[in-house]
């Protein structure tokens, strides 16, 4: 019994019996933790195991059975079919990608591989052939007396058994058996009966479906695509070839001219209005760099003249570009008129011709 913790005794002290209880709890985490550290190295070392002796018809053949006695050789089988195609693939485009860099590694390693593997062979059906012969007997004499000493053990554990646990047992099982017989004799034949019923139901609905409904909707959408496929479509088809498409073409070859002749009329269609905005400025450009030079020529760095200079000079570059580009446009009509008025001057024509 724990003893009563003293109200002057501060909160985090802990007394005797808490550091007891601490130190068993501790001592148990620690014991199970080395248990499954235990087990899980135990898995992986029969995963091993199996993986190379026990489920390959031949050592280090990686061929496994699908139908094999034990279950972890089946799976070893499932995911050799699954998985093996994907990892291939990947191994493949792996290959092809890391070949440039270092291909005569690889080609190196694929060539010593191909060297040594019929010695590893050989040493692993030796080996696979020495333990059939010498470890499995060893191994099955080990096991016959492990199980002839741990009988003994087993005749202890099953009378503490009888002993301690079975008349607990049996005292629950004369509790609840009123509630069992009440549950097997009122309850469960309703629950069977329903169970029945349902399965009855699920039976007649997918008979019903496979045999009457199942038909009928494939039919219906059978004759749906038979009606669109042969008849809707060309009758669509022809009533578009022979009234719709005539109107459209002419609509459209109107429409092509109405643009092209505002192109053309603007000068975008053929450049003559941006060759000559680019003529202009770079001739309006070569004469600024002239003027600049023979200023910078004629006045020195001392004064501020050459500052002062410099910017009448930029002025007079721009103000010439702006002329030359108004007078580029004002010859192409876009000075009063706008390319947007020109568009919607098309499309006028556009639909004047189409109502014609």
């Amino acid at each position: 019994m724990n003893r009563a913790r003293h109200p002057d005794l501060p909160r985090y002290v802990m007394t005797r019996s808490e550091t007891k209880a601490n130190r068993q709890t501790s001592q148990q985490s620690a014991s199970s933790c080395f248990f499954t550290r235990w087990i899980v190295r135990l898995s992986i070392f029969y995963l091993i195991y199996a993986a190379l002796y026990r489920c390959s018809s031949t050592p280090f053949s990686f061929s496994y059975n699908p139908d094999h006695e034990l279950l972890v050789c089946r799976e070893m089988a499932s995911m050799q079919a699954h998985v093996s195609p994907v990892l291939h693939e990947y191994a493949g485009k792996t290959h092809a990608l890391l070949e440039p860099y270092a291909g005569k590694y690889m080609n190196a390693a694929h060539n010593a591989w191909k060297k040594a593997s019929p010695v590893l062979h050989k040493t692993a059906k030796q080996a696979h052939s020495l333990y059939w012969t010498h470890v499995e007997p060893g191994a099955r004499a080990l096991y016959k007396q492990v199980h002839q000493w741990s009988l003994p053990h087993q005749r202890t554990v099953h009378n503490h058994y009888k002993k301690h646990v079975h008349p607990h047992v049996k005292k629950m099982g004369r509790i609840l058996d009123p509630y069992v017989r009440t549950y097997h004799k009122d309850v469960h034949p309703h629950v069977v009966k329903g169970l029945n019923q349902l399965s009855d139901a699920q039976k007649a609905s997918s008979k019903f479906y496979v045999d009457k409904l199942h038909p009928r909707i494939k039919q219906n959408l059978y004759n749906a695509y038979a009606y669109v496929r042969h008849t809707l479509f060309p009758f669509a088809h022809h009533h578009y070839v022979h009234h719709a498409h005539p109107h459209v073409k002419k609509m459209h070859d109107s429409v092509s001219t109405a643009v092209a002749n505002t192109l053309r009329k603007y000068g975008i269609r053929d450049g003559s209005l941006t060759n000559k905005i680019t003529e202009s400025v770079q001739g309006t450009y070569h004469q600024a760099v002239d003027t600049v030079d023979e200023q910078l020529s004629k006045s020195g760095m001392k004064d501020g003249s050459v500052v002062n200079k410099v910017q009448d000079a930029a002025k007079q570059v721009y103000e010439k570009v702006d002329n030359a580009v108004d007078s580029a446009m004002k010859e192409h009509g876009m000075r009063d008129k706008t390319v947007a008025d020109g568009i919607k001057e098309a499309y006028q024509h556009g639909k004047e011709a189409v109502r014609m």
